[in-house]
């Protein structure tokens, strides 16, 4: 009798941790950024409100969110507009266009079989495209962690290699619906990133080619720090650069 209430008993504490795991397993997937306020040495910057309709996002403090079945496919604000395209699943283009300018800039994107991406970057202007970069992206465990290209501008050939190192938390954005196919690619101003992990490190070189002047190298490390919930979503970003502290807080 005592054989078979001990088997009980560990049976329900198996069941009961067992429980556990999946409310906490679901707890994480519900979790959802609310708010997010930036600093800098210590004086509030920007403080932006997440709005969303169920998983989908709706709008960040003033930029809007537009979605076409289960895809972000337009990100607007009084400034600039992203239109993204897909296709199978898969992010492979955007427009990127400023308010009040004629021309804007298209980005397109070519899946490869060995999991890289290839783009090309256009300037449109008057239905005319003009090549102003290209380059390769290479993703590590869901983590933009290389990107490569070659810009030019003018008499100016500029050659540059961006790598990328994360933690293993998650990214606060995790749980918005498509995110994860909007991988960082330096977008500017852009809010989302699809990124798995949060960035800890970057790591730019550049090197500039000028035909009428030599040759030029630059390099350029940023440091990220994090805090972080129970629940593996950080609370505090923190980098330090040229004596000015920048912070961003997350309130989910």
């Amino acid at each position: 009798m005592k054989k078979i209430f001990y088997i009980f008993l560990v049976s329900v504490l198996i069941l009961s941790s067992c429980s556990k795991d999946d409310d906490y397993e679901n707890d994480s997937a519900n979790i959802l950024l609310r708010k997010e306020i930036g600093k800098e040495n210590n004086k509030v910057i920007y403080s932006s409100e997440y709005v969303y309709n169920g998983n989908r996002i709706v709008s960040i403090g003033d930029v809007s969110f537009t979605y076409t079945g289960n895809y972000i496919t337009k990100q607007a604000s009084a400034y600039i507009t992203y239109e993204f395209g897909y296709d199978n699943g898969k992010l492979v283009s955007y427009t990127e266009k400023f308010t009040g300018d004629n021309g804007f800039t298209k980005t397109i994107y070519m899946h490869n079989v060995d999991g890289t991406v290839s783009f090309k970057k256009y300037y449109v202007f008057n239905s005319m495209e003009t090549e102003r970069s290209r380059g390769n992206l290479l993703f590590v465990d869901g983590n933009l962690v290389k990107k490569e290209y070659v810009m030019k501008d003018n008499s100016d050939v500029v050659t540059q290699t961006i790598i990328k190192e994360y933690d293993t938390k998650n990214n606060p954005y995790k749980n918005i619906l498509g995110c994860d196919l909007l991988f960082d690619d330096d977008r500017f101003l852009s809010i989302l990133n699809g990124n798995k992990n949060n960035l800890v490190k970057t790591t730019s070189t550049a090197s500039s080619i000028n035909e009428f002047f030599s040759d030029s190298l630059q390099k350029t490390i940023s440091v990220f720090e994090y805090s972080y919930n129970s629940k593996g979503f950080p609370t505090l970003r923190t980098s330090i650069d040229n004596n000015k502290i920048s912070t961003k807080e997350y309130f989910y």
